[in-house]
């Protein structure tokens, strides 16, 4: 009878692990307790199985409450806000005495709640239904056993190193997620970034705004004219030793975890998307010169948060906890702090996150989620080129001047007039956009409106000269000799140091 009652505890473990994917997080030294954490019950967190002939229910009610403070304990140390704890107790007979006070209603301490079952011999098939309601699984099979005179220990003992096995499998599956490659890439980002710091060093300094800009910043006006490695460029580049130190202290850590989670080409696809799409979120919404791997560092804790998408349990039991603290303190840094380009980051948690899901981790590959991940890809960047070049140029001044300048360089005036036209005529319009129209004006022959425009702008803004001094060009262009001398030395009034304005200014007096 004993046999038959271990058969059952084991096999009723072993219906719970394998076909149900319940993890042991506990097997005790006699090996007739278990603790399972189930990854599909909503009301439960943990099972505790227990294997024990009652005879008697003071026995049952100490249990009971020496379990409920146990794991009120657990919930404490691990900082869950509450513990749902189902306790099943396999017994060959029931208690003699009155028992069922023990199990009839849930027990609750702190914020933990035990609802506790008991499967006996002489009632197996109800006990066996009541569990079977509630895991979710079919247990029908487990009715014999109780009957079945063929067990022995001999059996017993190879039902129980089976589950032993498998449990050890799926430890070792989970281990293997997390252990798929060496971090070569990681090394030589960080060796890159370092020896470029020291070049930057050598050339005038890391925090100087032309050396930056020589090595490859960001900078919005010079991407609108047609560089677009500096959506690369900036990854590799850092302001200042502590900028440095801070992303290569992160990168050491998240990179070494990430790349042996991914593998080395996984892991240098993520990472420079990341990197990419952040620089693009940050010519989008911030106008600063900027430089840094954090958007490509956010793009790793993007890759990691993929792996609470494909394995919550997993992820939420290992490293997410510390992963969503980090990433919030991160993002809110980003929010409270002036200068610190949280567009950005945003860009490249995004990034790394659909890179991710794209590439997939090795262990756990689904085709369906790999498809969405690639259209993903093509829509955000898609999305992203869009508003800064379409979209943004239309709505933002420092956008619409630089795209004005690039299209003036190219002599594309036409295009550049309609920009600019679109542009001044919203509230966000400054004193340059009327300038530049007015040169594209001017340039097409329409000195009448650029004079128009031009008188608006030093009405609204007396002491900008440069709307002066186009305007002499403008009154010249229609005749208008008087008044572009007045412009031009009004102009001088403003600048006197300017040459530009002196030299016109002589050349209309001698004319």
């Amino acid at each position: 009878m004993i046999v038959q009652q271990d058969y059952l505890f084991w096999k009723l473990i072993e219906k719970l692990i394998e076909q149900a994917s319940y993890r042991l997080i506990h097997l005790s030294e006699d090996h007739r307790e278990v603790w399972l954490q189930p990854d599909h019950i909503k009301d439960a967190q943990l099972i505790r199985i227990k294997r024990f002939d009652i005879d008697w229910s003071n026995w049952l009610g100490r249990d009971i409450e020496e379990v409920l403070s146990t794991f009120e304990t657990v919930r404490k140390q691990t900082f869950k806000r509450s513990l749902n704890v189902t306790n099943i107790y396999v017994s060959s007979f029931k208690p003699v005495d009155e028992w069922e006070f023990h199990i009839k209603k849930e027990k609750h301490l702190g914020k933990t709640t035990l609802k506790s079952m008991l499967i006996t011999r002489d009632e197996l098939a109800q006990t066996l239904r009541q569990t079977e309601e509630y895991t979710g699984i079919p247990l029908d099979e487990l009715n014999g056993i109780v009957e079945d005179e063929t067990l022995d220990y001999e059996m017993l003992h190879a039902l129980k190193e089976k589950v032993i096995t498998s449990v050890r499998k799926n430890i070792k599956q989970e281990q293997e997620i997390f252990e798929q490659g060496n971090p070569f890439f990681t090394k030589i980002f960080l060796t890159i970034q370092i020896l470029l710091y020291v070049v930057l060093e050598l050339f005038g300094g890391s925090t100087n705004t032309s050396t930056l800009i020589t090595f490859g910043a960001k900078v919005n006006e010079l991407i609108y004219q047609g560089e677009w490695w500096r959506f690369v460029t900036p990854i590799f580049l850092h302001i200042g030793f502590l900028h440095l130190v801070m992303n290569s202290l992160a990168l050491y850590y998240i990179g070494m975890a990430v790349e042996k989670m991914y593998g080395s080409v996984r892991f240098l696809f993520i990472y420079m998307f990341a990197g990419v799409t952040g620089t693009m979120m940050s010519f989008i919404f911030s106008p600063s010169i900027s430089a840094g791997a954090s958007g490509a560092i956010f793009g790793l804790f993007g890759a990691l948060l993929l792996l609470g998408l494909l394995k919550p349990n997993l992820f939420f039991r290992t490293i997410g906890p510390n992963i969503l603290i980090v990433l919030a303190i991160n993002l809110s840094f980003g929010f409270v702090v002036p200068n610190v380009d949280n567009a950005g980051h945003i860009g490249g948690l995004i990034g790394g996150f659909l890179a991710a899901l794209a590439v997939q981790l090795p262990k756990i590959y689904k085709r369906n989620l790999r498809l969405i991940g690639f259209v993903s890809i093509f829509a955000f960047v898609i999305g992203l080129i869009y508003y800064g070049f379409e979209v943004l140029p239309k709505t933002n001044p420092a956008a619409a001047i630089a795209v004005s300048q690039n299209l003036i360089e190219e002599e594309k005036f036409e295009e550049a007039k309609n920009l600019l036209l679109e542009m001044v005529q919203s509230e966000k319009a400054t004193p340059e956009i009327s300038f530049f129209l007015s040169y594209t004006q001017i340039e097409l022959g329409e000195a009448e409106n650029a004079i128009r425009h031009l008188q608006d702008t030093v009405e609204k803004e007396p002491d900008y000269h440069p709307a002066y001094y186009l305007l002499s060009f403008a009154y010249e262009q229609v005749g208008n000799r008087q008044q572009a001398i007045e412009s031009i030395e009004r102009a001088l009034e403003l600048d006197p140091s300017n040459a530009e304005y002196e030299r016109i200014y002589s050349n209309l007096r001698s004319s």
